[in-house]
C-alpha cells in the first residue's frame, strides 16, 4: 500500500499520516485499484481529513469524465460534488443518479444561489454573521438533465 501511495504522487508526509493509512487500507481492501484516488482525494481534503467518502466521490468524478484528474480535483470541486451527490439522493426518482462531470460540477459551484456551507460575513458595526448554506438548486440540477437528455437523443421532440 504504501509503495502504491508514493508511486501515486503521495508526499512522504501525507503517507505517515494515521489517517490517510486508515482511508488507504480501507480503500484498498474494497478495491485495489484506488490508491491513486486516495492520492488525490488526501491531497484535495488534506491529510487529516479524507475519508473513504471522499475517495469514492473523486472515483465518481473520475468515472464520469476523463477532464478530472490531480490539477483539476480540489477541495471545493469534491466538496460541491458531495453537495450534488446529496442533492440527486435527496429526490431520486426526480433527479436519477449523479454523473459528476467537470462542467455539472463547476455549473454548480459558479452558481451565486450556491453555498455548500455557512460563509462568515462581516456586517456594518463589525460583527461577524453566517450566511446560510444552501443546497444545490433544483433548476440547476434539472438543467442539466434536460442537456444530458438533449444531448444523448432522450429528449424527444420532432427529430424525424
Amino acid at each position: 500500500v504504501v509503495a502504491d501511495l508514493k508511486a501515486s504522487g503521495m508526499k512522504w508526509e501525507d503517507i505517515q499520516n494515521p489517517n490517510v493509512m486508515a482511508t488507504a487500507i480501507q480503500s484498498y481492501s474494497t478495491n485495489p485499484n484506488s490508491l491513486p484516488q486516495v492520492a488525490i482525494a488526501a491531497n484535495a481534503m488534506g491529510a487529516d481529513n479524507v475519508t473513504t467518502a471522499d475517495v469514492q466521490i473523486v472515483q465518481d468524478m473520475q468515472d464520469a469524465d476523463p477532464r478530472w484528474d490531480a490539477r483539476s480535483i480540489d477541495y471545493g470541486a469534491v466538496y460541491t460534488s458531495q453537495c450534488i451527490v446529496e442533492a440527486h439522493m435527496a429526490d431520486p426518482q426526480a433527479y436519477g443518479q449523479p454523473y459528476l462531470t467537470k462542467d455539472y460540477v463547476d455549473k454548480v459551484r459558479l452558481d451565486p444561489r450556491f453555498r455548500p456551507r455557512a460563509v462568515p460575513r462581516r456586517g456594518a458595526n463589525g460583527q461577524v454573521g453566517y450566511a446560510e448554506k444552501t443546497p444545490v438548486p433544483s433548476d440547476v440540477i434539472l438543467n442539466h438533465l434536460q442537456d444530458q437528455m438533449r444531448r444523448f437523443g432522450g429528449g424527444g421532440g420532432d427529430r424525424y
